[in-house]
């Protein structure tokens, strides 16, 4: 994820040698290029201030990253000064603020950010203010929230997963409104095929997407489009294709300007698009690398440019996929039909990414 959006992605892991000095990065030469998207893979960004086991991604509007490190209990700042990339002491608040297998991240049009405690059943704040971080107490009640974003009223929206990180259960959706003050959950969002909730876009004031891992993190799921009419949300479109296009554990997911999604497949290392057409909906073929496949992809996030990022879970970094023409794949000095890569794959849990295809994405 993100709006905040879009958590969370392509990925492919590529470990990053630390440039100038031990605090700050730079990308290195070297990418992958897959021609049948015209995708180009850049050199993953890593951190000494240790981004670890990034679960989510998502950009504030400052152009700066943000990751949720789940196994450390941390959110961590990544801060563009040039062409560099330099990560941030991360935050973890402390006592009762202190985070629990943060899931998702994202932040608000103030600086302000929101994570989620899969770990706690909480939802927590860390406001900003000259520069410093603080954080909040957390809010309680929901259910393994993974998943969080912002409309444009300033509301949250949180989808409870069922139970902590894909296991099967029953989930819903949640908005939390800010009443006087006080943020209030309102009526969990519930529909037949809701049932392990992951992820979710929101389109607008009346549209969500959702995915829905179902059998868990390695069996087939599907995607929802949920709509708002005469007051009640109900289910609009449930795409569970079967064959080759089958989702497999799918939690990141994205929509772009133009309304096609973006979904990450965790169990078969994989992103997929929902294009739309007109007011139809297609599922596309998976995307990915033979040469150096996905390895567990998650979030999902589309940058102003229309490039994808993403955080590699294994591998302790987030990347960026690029969009290259297809006049332009001379330029990169690799072969249309036979490229390289000078690193190991990364394994890739969370992810931010931009939508884009044969075509330059619409932002």
């Amino acid at each position: 994820m993100r709006n905040s959006t879009i958590k969370k992605k392509l990925f492919v892991g590529v470990a990053l040698p630390l440039l100038l000095g031990t605090t700050v990065l730079a990308p290195i030469a070297g990418a992958t290029v897959i021609t049948s998207k015209n995708w180009r893979f850049e050199a993953p960004i890593t951190g000494p201030t240790a981004i670890t086991a990034p679960a989510d991604i998502t950009l504030d509007s400052a152009g700066n990253f943000w990751v949720a490190n789940v196994s450390q209990n941390t959110i961590q700042e990544i801060k563009k000064v040039g062409s560099n990339y330099v990560p941030q002491e991360p935050l973890s608040g402390s006592g009762p603020t202190a985070l629990l297998s943060p899931g998702s991240v994202v932040a608000d049009h103030s600086g302000n950010l929101w994570v989620t405690n899969s770990g706690g059943n909480s939802i927590e704040e860390f406001t900003y203010s000259g520069g410093v971080y603080t954080a909040q107490t957390p809010i309680d009640g929901f259910n393994s929230p993974m998943g969080i974003q912002i409309d444009s009223a300033g509301n949250l929206w949180v989808d409870n997963s069922g139970s902590t990180y894909g296991g099967t259960g029953n989930g819903g959706i949640q908005e939390v409104v800010n009443v006087s003050g006080t943020w209030t959950l309102q009526s969990e969002i519930t529909t037949t095929n809701l049932i392990n909730p992951y992820d979710i876009a929101l389109v607008g004031t009346n549209e969500i997407w959702a995915s829905d891992q179902v059998q868990g993190t390695s069996g087939p799921g599907n995607v929802l489009r949920l709509v708002k009419s005469g007051g009640t949300w109900h289910e609009a479109n449930l795409f569970e294709p079967t064959g080759n296009n089958t989702f497999v554990g799918p939690q990141g997911v994205t929509v772009d300007k133009a309304g096609n999604a973006w979904v990450m497949n965790f169990g078969a290392n994989s992103i997929q698009e929902i294009a739309k057409n007109g007011s139809t909906y297609t599922v596309e073929a998976p995307i990915a690398s033979a040469g150096h496949p996905f390895d567990q992809p998650n979030g999902i996030v589309i940058d102003p440019k229309g490039n994808l990022w993403t955080a590699n879970f294994g591998g302790n970094s987030i990347q960026e996929i690029t969009f290259t023409p297809t006049a332009d794949l001379a330029s990169t000095g690799f072969s249309a039909l036979n490229f390289t890569i000078g690193a190991s794959l990364l394994l890739v849990f969370g992810v931010v990414a931009t939508r884009t295809s044969r075509r330059k994405l619409a932002l």
